[in-house]
């Protein structure tokens, strides 16, 4: 039996966890705790996926450098606060990973996250047994900007050929498209399927169900188990 990948990189917030609504939240609250005007939900929307100083200057690019800290400060307390309940997977997420692992699939994180932030996201979860490597935005430049997948790669010692990048944003398929990664988008997150469709993604999940399934047509006998 072939397997079609042997890592699947995962971004975090709008692929694997229904995060979304918190961090809409967060980034508008903080900027009302400021005393400007915050940004619309799709405008917010639309920045999910970069770094979140990187996401605060695109939301607010008149603003000093002063305030951008500023706001970066208050996200941070407003979205630890959000978190108390933290954000659940989306549907079907735990059980599709359950069935990679179980196909020997190496697992992996890409996200704009801060290591810790994502460190906590995790063990919420309970799910942070997934994943054999985890990469956030510490010390690396922003998505889309590929880096952070050259560091999975280079730490998993695979090739890019070897691994399938999948995301809720055009950033996540960017940094993939850049080094020739084969890339899935799901249009149950940050951003629309007709957003994503301008980075060519081998397809658009509209559950992660569907792209359990269409990875598993790909190999060239069925990989993985339906779940009893």
């Amino acid at each position: 039996m072939t397997k079609p990948y042997s890592l699947i990189i995962f971004d975090w917030d709008g692929t694997l966890s229904d995060s979304i609504p918190n961090i809409v939240s967060a980034l508008k609250t903080a900027a009302v705790q400021a005393g400007i005007e915050p940004a619309q939900d799709d405008a917010c929307r639309g920045v999910i996926g970069l770094s979140l100083k990187k996401a605060i200057h695109t939301l607010h690019p008149l603003e000093s450098d002063a305030m951008i800290d500023r706001l970066f400060d208050l996200y941070k307390t407003e979205h630890h606060r959000l978190e108390q309940k933290p954000s659940q997977l989306f549907e079907g997420v735990t059980e599709g990973l359950n069935r990679l692992r179980q196909s020997d699939i190496r697992l992996a994180v890409a996200t704009g996250k801060r290591q810790v932030s994502l460190d906590r996201s995790l063990r919420a979860s309970d799910c942070q047994h997934f994943f054999e490597l985890t990469q956030a935005c510490d010390g690396l430049p922003s998505k889309p900007h590929p880096k952070m997948l050259e560091v999975i790669l280079e730490k998993a010692g695979l090739d890019v050929g070897d691994a399938l990048m999948v995301g809720d944003s055009v950033f996540d398929l960017a940094m993939a498209e850049q080094i020739g990664m084969d890339r899935v988008g799901v249009g149950y997150g940050s951003q629309p399927a007709k957003t994503l469709q301008r980075h060519k993604p081998l397809m658009i999940a509209e559950h992660f169900k569907s792209f359990i399934h269409w990875l598993d047509s790909r190999a060239d006998q069925p990989m993985l188990m339906e779940a009893k």
